[in-house]
């Protein structure tokens, strides 16, 4: 589906990649590719993000509070770590 969806957009523009958001090095995997292929980062958008179950406080397991934190802010703090290096780069 990733490599269809890339195919739609243009392979010029577009590199299809799998990434954990909530893994380092698979965000860093990704910024590297991105650095490789495209020298920088001109804008950014980050979009992974899950819901998580609507428990009450009561009855919310602590495992699925922690995924949602992990995937929700820790992924968008990797991204942003590993991004920043690249939207700040100068165009050669």
């Amino acid at each position: 589906a990733v490599d269809a969806l890339a195919s739609q957009l243009g392979r010029e523009f577009t590199t299809a990649l799998v990434v954990d958001v909530t893994d380092e090095d698979s965000v860093a995997t990704l910024m590297a590719t991105a650095s490789e292929q495209y020298g920088r980062l001109t804008s950014l958008f980050h979009g992974a993000g899950i819901p998580g179950n609507s428990f009450g406080v009561a009855e919310h397991p602590v495992l699925e509070f922690r995924r949602t934190l992990e995937v929700n802010v820790t992924g968008t703090f990797l991204v942003l770590k590993h991004a920043l290096p690249l939207l700040s780069k100068e165009s050669d």
